[in-house]
Order: C-alpha cells, then structure tokens, then sequence
C-alpha cells in the first residue's frame, strides 16, 4: 500500500462509524479510499472477531477481507471494494453473469 493510500486510508477510518447492529459490530464508511468513486450513502460493513483475527465483510457483494486489526481489515475491504466498482461498474448487464448483475445493482445504488 502506498503512503498516499494509507493517509487515505487512515483518513477513511477517522470518518467511520462503528455501530453495533443486531448483535454484529458493523461499520459505516462515508468515503472511499479512491478519487474514482465516491458514495452515495454510507457503506455498512460487517466487522466479526475471531480468535484475534478480523474479517470485514460486505455480502451484498460477497467480498471479505481478514487482517491482524481492525483496520487492517476494514482497508483491505475497501481496496476490494474499489477494485470490484472498477472492474464491474463499466460493464454492461449483457457482459455479466447473474451475481456480478446483483453485484452491479448493488454497486450503482450505492456508488457514484
């Protein structure tokens, strides 16, 4: 990860939310860690510690990222996400198959 990232990155993580939801520690990221996209409404990420490990998780998308911290996962996650937008996003449905178009849906509610 660059430095630029990471300052983004870190950037990102100042502005999170952490909430608990239903019994799961959940996130909420305003901004992404990327000048491509940007988000139209908060992101709700999953946060789930297991034997000091963490897993950050978006199923709308299925993606899931493990790390050593918190953070790291939730960093993780996000370069997914970002690189999931880039390589979906400019897509047509016609290109995709049945969940990378829920995945696409998804993406375009909730990215600009």
């Amino acid at each position: 990860m660059t430095n630029v990232n990471y300052h983004t990155l870190a950037t990102t993580f100042a502005r999170a939310l952490k909430v608990t939801i239903a019994d799961q520690n959940r996130v909420l990221i305003a901004n992404l860690p990327t000048r491509d996209f940007s988000l139209k409404a908060p992101l709700s990420l999953i946060l789930v510690e297991d034997e000091g490990e963490y897993r950050a998780e978006l199923p709308e998308v299925e993606l899931y990222a493990f790390a050593g911290s918190e953070w790291e996962a939730i960093g993780e996650l996000l370069e997914e996400f970002v690189d999931l937008c880039k390589e979906i996003l400019p897509k047509r449905d016609v290109e995709l198959g049945a969940s990378a178009k829920r995945w696409k849906h998804f993406l375009a509610s909730i990215v600009k």
